[in-house]
């Protein structure tokens, strides 16, 4: 038997293996998006320090060097990453790489151990620096870097400004303790400096020339930590750069949010404890007051334990509703009885004998009796839904499963009716409902 491969048997098996080969393939995929999700959910770790040094030079560049131990508590590391951005500087340069005691990182893009390799990505410098794998060990790894056209000038008010993220929201990773130092050069000193994303101490007197910022406490994962430091003007080469009068806005817009957070902020907190205070005791003694005066039946004396006829010719189901302020199924049960007595229909019981006389079951059955008059608007849904607009006869068994929807409509028909006969101003289901969501508005107001 020769083979044709144009046969539709051959055209069928080469469709399948497609098919196969395009399922296998995504099965590898997922595969490798899996484990590689795995593996980084595995990798965690944590910086010991992150140290920052920033030499102000006489030209008006500044070098910084990073120190970062990195300590690898889980999974296996190969590489780390830095991102510089670019968008409040002239350009970075001048970029190193090595090991605390170890060797120099070599500039290449070949991925291989102790290599580093430099690209730029929109307004973002990128350093890649490549170690052997390592995993519950730490690397002390040391970043360097010339930053130019990153200061601001102020001839004005004659002082030069260093504002630079030390520490970038990026790092994945907790740091348990930095120290951020500027140096600056002969005869130059600082006037001022502050950080913002932490705060740190110094021992700071005018006329110094450099400082050691130590962060108190932990940072955490994203939380940046910007470093500012200014100094008397004219030692220092340079002018401002293009970017630094938007720059100064947004400071501006910080030192001014700050500002008031500070003076204010210990003001709208005092404010708001006493308020969710009132509101939590003030509220609900308001609320219960307003019940007692306003809310709860009013007192009507002793009632005899007997009558010998009814107090009202109220019909039972708007009596029962009265009673308990709430429509309920029995309340609607009692309708039919209701429209029994007044001649509307009648109920006979009827008794079914179960095969060979064997389980016997009882049924109702419910009849129009051809009575005609004005029924209250519950009522006539009743007989609606019972008989529908032909039917004159109707057993309890086909009931069963129909009746339910008209339910909901019952009971608000049976709420206007107490409210027509004068006893309930509105709905009490609407009343309710009104003041449980004050209540619960309330709880949230002082949440």
């Amino acid at each position: 038997m020769s083979w044709n491969p144009d046969s539709a048997s051959a055209r069928a098996m080469r469709s399948a293996n497609r098919r196969l080969a395009g399922l296998l393939l995504l099965v590898v995929i997922l595969l490798v998006a899996a484990g590689g999700v795995a593996q980084a959910q595995d990798r965690s770790g944590y910086w010991q320090r992150y140290d920052v040094d920033i030499n102000i030079m006489p030209s008006g560049d500044f070098r910084v060097e990073e120190t970062q131990e990195l300590v690898f508590t889980s999974g296996t590391f190969r590489f780390g990453q830095r991102e510089i951005p670019l968008n409040k500087t002239d350009g970075i340069s001048d970029i190193t790489v090595s090991e605390e005691g170890g060797p120099d990182y070599v500039l290449s893009s070949s991925g291989e151990p102790y290599t580093y390799s430099v690209r730029q990505e929109g307004n973002s410098v990128y350093i890649r620096y490549n170690f052997p794998p390592s995993s519950d060990t730490r690397r002390t790894i040391v970043i360097g870097y010339r930053v130019s056209g990153g200061l601001r000038y102020y001839p004005e008010d004659g002082v030069d400004q260093l504002y630079w993220t030390a520490i970038p929201d990026g790092n994945p990773f907790p740091t348990r303790t930095s120290v951020i130092s500027v140096h600056l050069p002969e005869g130059a000193a600082f006037t001022n400096y502050d950080v913002y994303g932490a705060t740190a101490e110094a021992t700071f007197e005018p006329g110094q020339s450099d400082i050691e910022l130590p962060i108190n406490g932990p940072i955490q994962p994203g939380q940046a930590v910007e470093v500012v430091a200014e100094w008397n003007h004219g030692v220092v080469a340079g002018t401002a750069p293009a970017w630094q009068q938007q720059a100064d806005a947004e400071a501006l817009v910080k030192a001014r949010e700050e500002e008031w957070r500070n003076r204010w902020g210990p003001v709208f907190t005092l404010g708001f404890a006493s308020l969710g205070g009132l509101l939590a005791i003030g509220g609900s003694l308001g609320l219960y007051l307003f019940w007692y005066r306003k809310g709860r039946d009013a007192p009507v004396g002793l009632v005899a334990d007997y009558l010998p006829e009814a107090p009202s010719d109220l019909p039972a189901p708007v009596a029962g509703t009265l009673i308990d302020e709430s429509a309920d199924i029995e309340d609607i049960l009692a309708t039919v009885l209701d429209l029994a007595r007044q001649g509307y229909i009648e109920i006979e019981e009827q008794r079914k004998p179960g095969f060979a006389g064997i389980g016997s079951s009882t049924d109702f059955v419910y009849r129009k009796t051809g009575k005609t008059g004005t029924l209250r608007s519950y009522e006539q849904t009743v007989m609606d839904k019972m008989f529908g607009k032909k039917r004159t006869e109707v057993e309890l068994s086909d009931l069963k499963n129909k009746f339910y929807d008209v339910i909901p409509t019952v009971r608000q028909q049976l709420y206007e009716e107490v409210v027509k006969e004068g006893y309930f101003i509105e709905p009490p289901e609407k009343t309710r409902n009104r003041y449980s969501a004050m209540g619960i508005a309330a709880l949230v107001l002082g949440g």
